[in-house]
């Protein structure tokens, strides 16, 4: 399997390659599949820089990015739904929550 390209400044995330997911659908399964720790040492690598990756990211448009760009784009997405986690729930997942299985998200997605 080849490794997810990504631009050079932010190779440092190659350990979190199974990240750049397409849609809010895998990312929330991702999210709520995942070991808390997993999740922080994920949200604790790349906050430092999701700043940097942002205005990365906003010198290209959605129909003409890299691929190296649209992976930075999908794993910063990921890093939102693990912010939720770990700023917000404490846990992967909320258990008050409606069943994430029942959830069909459609339009989201980042091709």
């Amino acid at each position: 399997m080849n490794p997810t390209p990504l631009p050079q400044a932010f190779e440092y995330l190659r350990p979190f390659d199974e990240w750049a997911l397409a849609s809010v659908q895998e990312r929330m399964h991702k999210r709520i599949d995942s070991d808390f720790d997993d999740l922080k040492r994920f949200y604790d690598t790349f906050l430092p820089n999701f700043k940097d990756a942002v205005s990365h990211l906003n010198n290209f448009s959605l129909e003409e990015m890299p691929d190296a760009e649209k992976n930075l784009f999908r794993i910063a997405a990921s890093f939102i739904e693990a912010a939720v986690a770990v700023e917000l729930l404490g846990v992967p997942d909320e258990p008050s929550a409606y069943p994430i299985d029942k959830i069909d998200v459609e339009r989201a997605s980042i091709r």
